[in-house]
């Protein structure tokens, strides 16, 4: 999943520009969300 997190956090970047105050904000919100799914014991967010 952390690919996926770089890969999204990679978009935002290069793709949407966003500030990087905001890329900042939305890499940590995202890695907090990543521990409660692994937490939680899921491993896929199909799941």
């Amino acid at each position: 999943m952390l690919t996926m997190l770089e890969g999204y956090l990679n978009y935002l970047l290069i793709e949407r520009g966003v500030a990087p105050n905001t890329l900042e904000a939305y890499g940590r919100d995202l890695q907090r969300h990543l521990a409660f799914i692994r937490q939680k014991g899921l491993s896929h967010f199909k799941e």
